[in-house]
């Protein structure tokens, strides 16, 4: 629902860098190109078992996705950029960085939380538009998605402005059907007070 924005978007000739957590069926979103004019970049962790992470990709690739590595994702979007071929990108939010990467904390779900600053950061070097997409479960086998605009122009935005936002959209969505979040991901395994620790004892 609510894909007039990325009409509109795709109209104006805007890249977009859509934001998503571990909710609902995420597998749904590679028929996203079926309905918008826009061709998908999905960034993904290659998988060691070759036999799933081939299986993977042929899911996400079926309906014209263009699944990118981690490593190779800024080159791959600028690359695009300048061939003038507007692209959505899906980038899961709600992963735990790395201990060693983690550069900002906030709160959520009442919890001290690490967040990635990828999206936002990717949003800013492309001029890119950032959504939010929302997957709700109507009846078993049926999905549908929501965009929600978060800004058309992200350097107009305040630093951490646009991870706070894709932050409280996924908190509120998650407490309005809390089951269809995948709270097995681990998204807690590090600790504000383990991070600060650490970082007092490196700077003795």
């Amino acid at each position: 629902t609510n894909l007039e924005v990325l009409h509109e978007l795709h109209a104006s000739g805007k890249q977009v860098m859509a934001v998503l957590g571990h909710y609902g069926n995420l597998e749904y979103l590679s028929t996203l190109s079926l309905v918008t004019e826009y061709p998908f970049v999905a960034i993904y962790k290659p998988l060691r078992n070759k036999y799933f992470d081939r299986m993977v990709t042929r899911n996400r690739t079926r309906f014209g996705g263009i699944v990118t590595p981690m490593e190779q994702i800024v080159r791959k979007l600028f690359e695009l950029k300048s061939q003038k071929i507007p692209v959505i990108t899906l980038n899961l939010s709600d992963q735990s960085p790395m201990f060693r990467q983690i550069q900002y904390w906030t709160k959520f779900m009442g919890i001290d939380t690490p967040v990635y600053l990828g999206s936002e950061k990717l949003a800013k070097k492309l001029d890119a538009a950032v959504v939010f997409l929302k997957i709700r479960k109507i009846k078993r086998g049926r999905y549908e998605v929501e965009t929600e605009l978060i800004c058309k122009d992200p350097g107009k935005m305040e630093a951490h402005e646009i991870t706070e936002r894709h932050v409280r959209i996924l908190e509120d969505l998650i407490r309005e059907e809390p089951a269809y979040w995948l709270w097995s991901h681990r998204r807690w395994k590090h600790s504000y007070k383990d991070f600060t620790e650490k970082q007092a004892t490196a700077k003795q």
